[in-house]
């Protein structure tokens, strides 16, 4: 299997994108129908541009809207999980378009624990399913 064919696995593309204030409500979603652990991270990029001559309110422009965290999971016992690093993506600086987890360089995906594949894939079908409701 190809490189491409990792990064396709490895990425969930939302039909529609999620906004910043809609994110909460998503990791709560996922946290609850997975019954994992969520630690996330939302980091906003403000811009403020000042004229000396202008007087007026200064707008305040959100230039880059960041999305990062892991997810956890216990399978079986407290010593078997699966744990998932993910970063969102978009070119929108009010919405996340979807999200990539963190894959090994030069590896495969046939080298990948399939518990790691099926997790991607278990979060795949909840995000569509949190789009669509």
């Amino acid at each position: 299997m190809s490189v491409e064919e990792l990064l396709e696995k490895a990425t969930i593309q939302f039909e529609k994108p999620i906004s910043q204030n809609s994110i909460g409500m998503y990791m709560h979603y996922l946290s609850y129908e997975l019954h994992a652990n969520i630690r996330y991270r939302l980091t906003l990029d403000k811009e403020i541009w000042a004229l000396p001559e202008d007087t007026s309110l200064i707008p305040i422009k959100t230039t880059r809207f960041g999305l990062s965290g892991i997810i956890t999971k216990r399978t079986t016992s407290y010593d078997d999980y699966v744990s998932e690093i993910f970063n969102g993506f978009s070119d929108d600086p009010d919405y996340i378009k979807g999200v990539k987890f963190d894959i090994i360089p030069g590896f495969d995906l046939k080298e990948y624990d399939p518990k790691k594949i099926q997790f991607w894939d278990e979060i795949r079908k909840l995000s569509c399913d949190y789009i669509k409701s």
